[in-house]
């Protein structure tokens, strides 16, 4: 063990593909009486995201996101099902699952699932911070008063 003051990067393990954890995250399990594609569903997005991304007050959406997934997914799988003949049918399974997926999209921006999601969170941060600025933002530059010349 070395004395001294640790690099700022020495105290990070590295999850996969050059994401750090955070120390003492954890990837939560799914609650007690999820089905298992739903559990399946968690997993998969508990996974899919740094250990420590879901604290415990992002459970309740993330079940949520779980479910309207599985439910997207069974809609799905039934219009697949459908034959051509049945567009009454067809259109009322996709209204359903239109609905469906603009709540999965909802929940998956909520919880910054989605590479957008995150980059717009930093990027309004750095603006707020002042960090970043539109090339047409910038301060006008200060002009030098020209000397009056002295007749």
């Amino acid at each position: 063990m070395q004395n001294g003051r640790k690099s700022s990067g020495e105290h990070l393990s590295v999850v996969g593909e050059g994401v750090a954890a955070i120390p003492g995250g954890m990837r939560p399990e799914p609650p007690e009486g999820m089905g298992e594609r739903r559990a399946q569903v968690w997993r998969d997005y508990v996974g899919s995201m740094p250990a420590g991304w879901f604290g415990r007050e992002t459970w309740p959406l993330l079940r949520l996101l779980c479910t309207h997934t599985v439910f997207a997914d069974n809609l799905a799988e039934e219009m697949a099902e459908l034959g051509p003949a049945q567009h009454a049918a067809r259109k009322r399974i996709f209204n359903m699952l239109e609905r469906e997926t603009k709540t999965v999209m909802s929940l998956c921006w909520q919880l910054r699932l989605t590479p957008k999601s995150r980059t717009e969170v930093h990027r309004k941060d750095e603006a707020a911070a002042g960090l970043f600025r539109r090339p047409w933002e910038e301060p006008p530059e200060e002009k030098e008063p020209k000397e009056q010349e002295e007749a």
